[in-house]
């Protein structure tokens, strides 16, 4: 029951939340726990950011990763 109620709260806050990113290239720096991702973000205007947000990526199910765009 309580798996049911989690994939919904879930499923809820993907679809409030979510912009769709392409990946464009993943570079592995060293030390190897540095990863370099280019993404395309085709909705997004970053000329309203007004400080640098975090982006949330779903790596699996139930399972997200912050990142911080750099450039």
């Amino acid at each position: 029951m309580a798996n049911i109620i989690k994939r919904a709260a879930f499923k809820l806050m993907e679809k409030t939340l979510a912009e769709h990113a392409n990946v464009l290239d993943v570079r592995t720096w060293n030390p190897a726990s540095m990863v370099e991702i280019d993404l395309s973000l085709p909705t997004v205007d970053m000329d309203k950011w007004k400080t640098i947000p975090r982006l949330k990526c779903k790596v699996d199910e139930f399972e997200y990763r912050d990142y911080t765009p750099a450039w």
